[in-house]
Protein backbone atom coordinates (compact mmCIF):
# COMPACT_ATOMS: atom_id res chain seq x y z
CA UNK A 1 0.00 0.00 0.00
CA UNK A 2 0.86 3.80 -0.40
CA UNK A 3 0.41 6.31 1.83
CA UNK A 4 -1.90 9.22 0.06
CA UNK A 5 -2.48 11.26 3.19
CA UNK A 6 -1.92 11.04 6.74
CA UNK A 7 -3.09 12.72 9.81
CA UNK A 8 -1.02 13.25 13.38
CA UNK A 9 -4.35 11.40 15.48
CA UNK A 10 -3.08 11.45 18.90
CA UNK A 11 -2.70 15.18 18.81
CA UNK A 12 -6.51 15.48 19.84
CA UNK A 13 -8.44 15.73 22.75
CA UNK A 14 -11.61 13.51 23.74
CA UNK A 15 -14.18 16.32 24.94
CA UNK A 16 -17.73 15.53 25.20
CA UNK A 17 -17.96 12.13 23.71
CA UNK A 18 -15.94 13.27 20.72
CA UNK A 19 -12.47 13.14 19.31
CA UNK A 20 -11.40 16.81 19.28
CA UNK A 21 -7.84 17.91 17.10
CA UNK A 22 -5.64 20.08 17.08
CA UNK A 23 -7.43 22.07 14.26
CA UNK A 24 -11.28 21.33 15.79
CA UNK A 25 -9.64 23.01 18.88
CA UNK A 26 -8.63 25.91 17.02
CA UNK A 27 -4.96 25.65 17.89
CA UNK A 28 -3.40 25.41 14.28
CA UNK A 29 -5.34 26.32 11.24
CA UNK A 30 -6.41 23.26 9.05
CA UNK A 31 -5.04 25.06 5.86
CA UNK A 32 -1.71 26.12 7.20
CA UNK A 33 1.29 24.58 5.23
CA UNK A 34 1.83 21.77 5.11
CA UNK A 35 -1.31 20.28 6.31
CA UNK A 36 -4.52 20.57 3.71
CA UNK A 37 -7.86 20.26 5.84
CA UNK A 38 -6.02 18.61 8.64
CA UNK A 39 -4.20 15.97 6.47
CA UNK A 40 -0.25 16.18 5.35
CA UNK A 41 -1.13 14.77 1.07
CA UNK A 42 1.03 13.69 -0.69
CA UNK A 43 0.70 15.02 -4.63
CA UNK A 44 4.03 13.72 -5.74
CA UNK A 45 4.44 12.29 -9.07
CA UNK A 46 6.13 9.49 -7.22
CA UNK A 47 2.73 8.72 -5.88
CA UNK A 48 0.39 8.78 -8.61
CA UNK A 49 2.63 6.62 -10.66
CA UNK A 50 2.72 3.87 -8.36
CA UNK A 51 0.17 1.24 -9.20
CA UNK A 52 -0.14 0.36 -4.92
CA UNK A 53 -3.00 0.97 -3.51
CA UNK A 54 -3.50 4.32 -2.28
CA UNK A 55 -4.90 4.34 1.05
CA UNK A 56 -5.38 6.57 4.54
CA UNK A 57 -3.12 6.45 7.40
CA UNK A 58 -2.42 7.95 10.86
CA UNK A 59 0.52 8.79 13.30
CA UNK A 60 -0.23 8.06 16.89
CA UNK A 61 2.81 7.74 20.16
CA UNK A 62 1.50 5.32 21.47
CA UNK A 63 0.24 1.64 19.52
CA UNK A 64 -3.57 1.86 19.42
CA UNK A 65 -5.10 -0.89 21.83
CA UNK A 66 -7.71 1.22 23.60
CA UNK A 67 -11.54 0.49 21.98
CA UNK A 68 -12.60 3.99 22.66
CA UNK A 69 -9.69 5.39 21.13
CA UNK A 70 -9.68 2.81 18.18
CA UNK A 71 -13.55 3.85 17.72
CA UNK A 72 -12.47 7.51 17.46
CA UNK A 73 -9.62 6.80 14.95
CA UNK A 74 -12.19 4.92 13.14
CA UNK A 75 -14.67 7.62 13.20
CA UNK A 76 -12.41 10.87 12.78
CA UNK A 77 -9.84 9.58 10.07
CA UNK A 78 -10.67 6.33 8.48
CA UNK A 79 -7.16 5.37 8.61
CA UNK A 80 -6.28 1.88 6.52
CA UNK A 81 -2.88 1.97 8.29
CA UNK A 82 -1.19 3.39 11.80
CA UNK A 83 2.04 4.22 12.45
CA UNK A 84 4.08 6.13 14.34
CA UNK A 85 6.50 7.55 11.57
CA UNK A 86 4.16 8.34 8.75
CA UNK A 87 3.46 11.95 9.41
CA UNK A 88 6.49 12.80 10.30
CA UNK A 89 7.86 11.42 6.94
CA UNK A 90 5.24 13.41 5.15
CA UNK A 91 5.43 16.56 7.21
CA UNK A 92 9.30 17.37 6.74
CA UNK A 93 9.32 15.63 2.67
CA UNK A 94 6.18 18.56 2.47
CA UNK A 95 8.15 21.29 3.90
CA UNK A 96 10.99 20.72 1.83
CA UNK A 97 9.05 20.37 -1.45
CA UNK A 98 11.01 16.91 -1.77
CA UNK A 99 8.94 13.91 -3.70
CA UNK A 100 8.30 11.08 -1.48
CA UNK A 101 6.51 7.68 -1.29
CA UNK A 102 5.73 5.87 1.91
CA UNK A 103 4.69 2.28 1.43
CA UNK A 104 3.74 0.22 3.99
CA UNK A 105 3.10 -3.74 4.51
CA UNK A 106 0.94 -4.53 7.28
CA UNK A 107 1.78 -7.36 9.72
CA UNK A 108 -1.59 -6.41 12.11
CA UNK A 109 -4.72 -4.77 12.79
CA UNK A 110 -5.24 -2.08 15.29
CA UNK A 111 -6.57 -4.15 18.15
CA UNK A 112 -5.45 -5.23 21.76
CA UNK A 113 -2.10 -5.60 21.33
CA UNK A 114 -1.34 -9.24 20.97
CA UNK A 115 1.93 -10.20 19.24
CA UNK A 116 0.95 -13.86 18.57
CA UNK A 117 -1.77 -12.53 15.86
CA UNK A 118 0.90 -9.88 13.71
CA UNK A 119 2.45 -11.07 11.08
CA UNK A 120 6.03 -9.88 10.87
CA UNK A 121 7.68 -12.53 8.36
CA UNK A 122 5.11 -12.27 6.21
CA UNK A 123 4.95 -8.59 6.14
CA UNK A 124 9.04 -8.03 5.48
CA UNK A 125 9.05 -10.59 2.66
CA UNK A 126 6.49 -8.70 0.97
CA UNK A 127 7.62 -5.09 1.72
CA UNK A 128 10.95 -6.63 0.18
CA UNK A 129 9.25 -8.03 -2.84
CA UNK A 130 7.54 -4.87 -3.53
CA UNK A 131 10.75 -2.50 -2.92
CA UNK A 132 13.25 -4.74 -5.48
CA UNK A 133 10.21 -4.21 -8.19
CA UNK A 134 10.12 0.12 -7.59
CA UNK A 135 13.68 -0.13 -7.54
CA UNK A 136 13.55 -1.67 -11.02
CA UNK A 137 11.61 0.28 -12.78
CA UNK A 138 13.45 3.52 -11.65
Amino acid sequence: MAIKQEAIADQSVIELGSLKTMFDLKLLPENQYPFSKGWLVNKSDILKKSKLKKVTGISVNEITTSVQKIKFYKERFGPVVESMEGAGLHYVCLLEKIPFLQIRSVSNYIAERNKKNWNMKESIINLNIELIGLLQKL
